[in-house]
């Protein structure tokens, strides 16, 4: 009650009030800063969860190409679900590698099928993607970023050698 008195002393400085009608606004005021208190903790809390990735795991899920491919073909939402905003492992060899419209390089792996994963890398590794050959073996990190026109796609794609261990940067 201490506190109360002191913000309460402050909020009406220079006021002289009869002492019941001051436990009342100290009784009052207390309930308010409670309030206040319990709304700056909750808040701190849900900042500290957005700075720390907001609960999801950070941990990276190895798969394949193939595992990919199998996994959208059974269906879009069973491949969203495994794959969309979750960090990956893929390990394969090189298919072919372009860069789109805007300069985003991307490479698909070589697969024996129509549809091919696309793997979407950051612009700033145009040169390392465009060096890579066909049959090349590689190891990306990327983030799931769902399927595109029937084609399971990924995101911030960079080489696991540059990704330290444990996936966090």
């Amino acid at each position: 009650m201490k506190w109360a008195f002191i913000v309460l002393r402050f909020w009406n400085s220079g006021c002289i009030m009869t002492s019941r009608r001051r436990l009342v606004l100290m009784y009052e005021d207390g309930k308010i800063m409670k309030k206040l208190l319990a709304y700056a903790a909750v808040s701190s809390l849900a900042l500290i969860l957005v700075a720390c990735g907001g609960g999801k795991k950070t941990e990276i899920v190895k798969t394949t190409p193939e595992e990919i491919l199998k996994t959208y073909q059974a269906g879009a939402s069973a491949g969203d679900k495994k794959f969309k905003g979750v960090k990956v492992e893929v390990t394969g060899t090189v298919g072919e590698t372009d860069q789109d419209l805007n300069g985003v390089p991307f490479m698909t792996f070589a697969l024996d099928n129509e549809v091919l994963p696309v793997f979407n890398f950051k612009k700033e590794l145009a040169k390392s993607v465009a060096s890579l050959k066909a049959g090349d073996k590689v190891t990306l990190v990327c983030v799931g970023a769902g399927e595109l026109v029937r084609t399971p796609t990924f995101k911030d794609c960079e080489f696991a050698i540059n990704v330290p261990a444990g996936g966090k940067k």
